[in-house]
């Protein structure tokens, strides 16, 4: 056993789902996992550190062996001059294994991801529609507004989480929509489930959490034809909408959608038939499940091999 620390921006107060996931990965392992804040000078030595989208130079000494999980959305200047320092990068999608071709990486080790499942198998789902932005304004918010302002009255209800008000994109709610704000993790579960269509069109992604719980409850899934998102959602089991480059965001492109397109899709994902639904489900969680399992064996590759 080793003792691993994981080092974020975040804390253990229950924000981060990355923290969550790569603790339960690492503690799987039998690893003696402890959460640092990137800025705490007082973290002990120890035999690896995993640092979690932000490094820390200072910490890094501290640590026998060290690996990077970026999100190349968040890749700036400042963490790619420290990147050929790590003895191991992980690359959470496609994207950040084709940015490695320009990056001087030691070892790069694509290990995907994963989300923790939160289905609730007895909820029944409802023809509405979830669009969950939590605490990003990069969750394609304004082109789902839009949407229901344009055409919301075609359209099945609209319900609209996020940390932030609406008011801070200029954006005003449209009617057939509902805007619940800030919601606990404990009331997150209850919409995952009981929404059918699960709308997603982010500009762009670290990995995609939101997208990935969505088809883990077996929901429609309707995001950004982009990487990472177009690798969570397939046409067989999700929807897709054509993307427009726009500005960058880190080491990325940020990606637009088209309102209509969005109105568009999800009239064709309400008219499903119920059997067909049922089947993309089934079809959309079980990709879920498989790139988690890639995932984990992924990392006990990685972890064995830092500290063979």
């Amino acid at each position: 056993m080793a003792r691993v620390n994981l080092v974020s921006k975040d804390n253990d107060s229950g924000l981060s789902v990355d923290l969550k996931v790569m603790t339960d990965a690492l503690t799987g392992l039998g690893h003696d996992v402890v959460w640092v804040d990137y800025r705490d000078s007082g973290m002990r030595e120890c035999d690896a550190a995993v640092f979690l989208e932000t490094p820390s130079e200072a910490l890094m000494p501290l640590a026998y062996r060290t690996v990077f999980v970026p999100n190349p959305d968040c890749l700036d200047d400042d963490k790619v001059k420290l990147i050929d320092r790590f003895d191991q990068v992980w690359a959470k999608s496609e994207t950040m294994r084709q940015l490695a071709d320009e990056l001087p990486i030691r070892r790069l080790i694509v290990t995907g991801f994963a989300t923790p499942d939160r289905v609730q198998a007895k909820k029944r789902k409802t023809k509405t529609v979830l669009h969950m932005a939590g605490r990003s304004t990069g969750k394609g918010t304004a082109a789902v507004v839009e949407a229901w302002h344009r055409h919301g009255a075609d359209l099945p209800p609209l319900t609209i989480t996020a940390d932030w008000d609406l008011s801070l994109l200029g954006l005003t709610l449209p009617h057939n929509a509902t805007y619940l704000g800030h919601i606990d993790r404990a009331a997150v579960g209850e919409l995952l489930n009981t929404h059918a269509i699960h709308l997603m069109p982010s500009r762009a992604e670290g990995w995609g959490h939101g997208i990935v719980e969505g088809l883990l409850c077996g929901a429609q899934v309707i995001t950004t034809d982009a990487d990472p998102m177009n690798a969570h959602v397939r046409p067989e089991y999700g929807f897709l909408l054509p993307a427009i480059e726009e500005d960058m965001s880190g080491r990325v492109r940020c990606r637009r959608v088209d309102p209509d397109d969005i109105a568009a899709t999800v009239k064709h994902a309400v008219a499903l038939p119920a059997r067909e639904r049922s089947q993309r489900g089934k079809a959309g969680r079980a990709h879920a499940l498989a790139r988690a399992e890639t995932f984990h064996a992924a990392v006990t590759d990685a972890m064995g091999d830092l500290l063979a």
